[in-house]
């Protein structure tokens, strides 16, 4: 398949600059499994969803990735803060560790920044004067290993973000950031820091209509998937097939995972990110059964998994049986993983019957999941493209039926 096939034109007044102030009045386009479609608000998404189903959110928060500082000349040059780097043993954790961290970054106008060398930089933030020193241990082709330091050294890393750092809004919202930033990028249900982008689906629940599902017997269940700054990467292979997906690091509860087995034929993804976890569940149970004795840093699933486990025939009850008994017998209460899940038209959705999801980027994994659930995708975009609705993560939003 050809990336040409996920392309379409997005008009620059069609990308949505800043959210609506009631995210629920934003238009909702239903995306029928016939190739039909329906207009309707956000605010009446139940009317459209299954008796009883069970709504699956990203609950990831986004940190204040962004970091200006200064170099030798005083240019400034940004420090993008992507994730741990292998030399971090804590993980994301280390958004808990005081005094240093090591951190994949990308780097903005440092070209002259040579590796092994240190940039520091002084910041004040109310009464607290900070001293940031950036240690550039390489540079690889995408990204650049630093490792951070600072002072005071009993400050967190999170609460050194939060003091010095920026949301990082995606490269397609033109605009300089605002104080609203901090509050309109970030879901209301967010408890777990590590994404540099939001899970944009969820961005349109508020608290009452929350609410408003589970008062009418629909379910609520959330997983955490760090949303990497990959999400905005357009492919860049003419073949779709030769792209080299992102890995993104993901955590379910066990009560979570016995939820969703509960509501097997009846699941609601909220957001790309959210289903491309709960497929993943259904990959790592398969991988579990052809190999029992993994261990859990073994447990992930990358992008050529699938290939391999896809001659195994189980059904998603079953799959998802072997990974709950497999948790249950090591004694753990949360599956940490990662997942480098690529979709592409033709794959079968094996746990997730419908999908809450924003417009998206002409030209990215995020349009080829689209396309795989209705290969009518382009019949619904060009009738938004028609009827004023508002694309990219501050705009309206669709709902697909699967099934």
């Amino acid at each position: 398949m050809l990336i040409t096939e996920l392309y379409y034109d997005l008009p620059n007044e069609k990308i949505a600059l800043f959210p609506l102030e009631n995210r629920t009045e934003s238009k909702l386009l239903v995306c029928k499994k016939s190739g039909c479609c329906e207009e309707s608000q956000f605010k009446h998404i139940e009317t459209f969803l299954k008796p009883e189903a069970l709504l699956v959110l990203n609950n990831s928060k986004v940190i204040p990735a962004r970091i200006i500082i200064e170099n030798a000349k005083n240019k400034p040059i940004e420090v993008f803060c992507l994730e741990p780097s292998t030399a971090e043993p804590n993980g994301y954790g280390s958004l808990l560790n005081k005094g240093s961290v090591y951190w994949n970054c990308i780097l903005g106008n440092a070209k002259k920044w040579l590796p092994k060398t240190t940039l520091i930089s002084k910041f004040k933030n109310k009464d607290t004067e900070i001293e940031l020193s950036l240690f550039l241990i390489e540079k690889h082709l995408n990204y650049a290993e630093l490792k951070l330091s600072w002072i005071p050294e009993n400050m967190r890393f999170e609460a050194l973000l939060q003091m010095i750092g920026k949301i990082p809004l995606p490269p397609y919202i033109k605009r300089a950031s605002i104080p609203e930033d901090v509050k309109n990028y970030q879901t209301i249900f967010s408890v777990a820091q590590g994404s540099v982008a939001a899970p944009t689906a969820g961005l349109h629940f508020t608290q009452a209509l929350l609410e408003q599902l589970l008062a009418n017997n629909f379910s609520i269940d959330y997983v955490t998937l760090h949303v990497g700054a990959g999400t905005f990467k357009p492919i860049r292979v003419h073949q779709l097939e030769d792209h080299l997906m992102h890995q993104e690091p993901l955590d379910i509860s066990v009560t979570t995972l016995e939820n969703i087995i509960a509501h097997l034929g009846n699941i609601v993804a909220v957001g790309t990110t959210s289903l491309r976890t709960l497929e993943t569940l259904y990959w790592l149970g398969l991988k579990l059964y052809n190999f029992p004795n993994l261990t859990s840093k073994e447990l992930v699933l990358n992008q050529d998994d699938t290939k391999m486990l896809s001659k195994i025939k189980l059904s998603a009850t079953d799959s998802l049986a072997v990974l709950l008994a497999y948790l249950k017998s090591h004694d753990l209460e949360t599956l940490v993983s990662s997942t480098q899940l690529y979709i592409l038209p033709g794959y079968s959705f094996k746990i997730v019957n419908g999908l809450v999801t924003n417009f998206h980027q002409p030209g990215s994994s995020l349009l080829g999941i689209i396309s795989a659930i209705n290969d009518s995708w382009r019949n619904f975009y060009n009738y938004a493209l028609t009827h004023d609705f508002r694309f990219l993560s501050f705009g309206d939003v669709c709902y697909f039926e699967l099934d």
